[in-house]
């Protein structure tokens, strides 16, 4: 299977305007923000504990994603008695654009 991503362009930092799907590596975990379609996926890693954001959620504010930094965006809630879920990351290590190809990017967003 080809590598779809190996012409992947890299960037420091991520803003609400940015578009493109992006693969957000931090110190625990690994999170797909579909800039496109307004989504956010946290994959946590071996020793990272689970958190209720651990799907496919609507992304409802990017507020800071730079490498070096941790993380801080919020998520639409699917459940009526909460207003919107918080995700503070790990300190982000890398941004990786990824190459649309690769199939579903929720799915395959562990496949770092």
């Amino acid at each position: 299977m080809p590598d779809h991503n190996k012409d992947a362009q890299c960037v420091e930092e991520l803003r609400l305007d940015s578009t493109g799907v992006w693969r957000i590596t931090t110190v625990g975990s690994t999170h797909v923000l579909d800039l496109v379609d307004g989504t956010a996926t946290r994959i946590p890693g071996p020793e990272a504990a689970i958190s209720v954001n651990d799907c496919c959620r609507p992304l409802r504010t990017l507020d800071r994603c730079r490498v070096g930094e941790r993380g801080r965006w919020t998520m639409q809630s699917d459940d009526w008695s909460v207003d919107y879920y918080w995700q503070v990351t790990s300190t982000i290590l890398r941004i990786q654009e990824v190459i649309p190809g690769g199939g579903d990017e929720c799915a395959a967003a562990g496949n770092v």
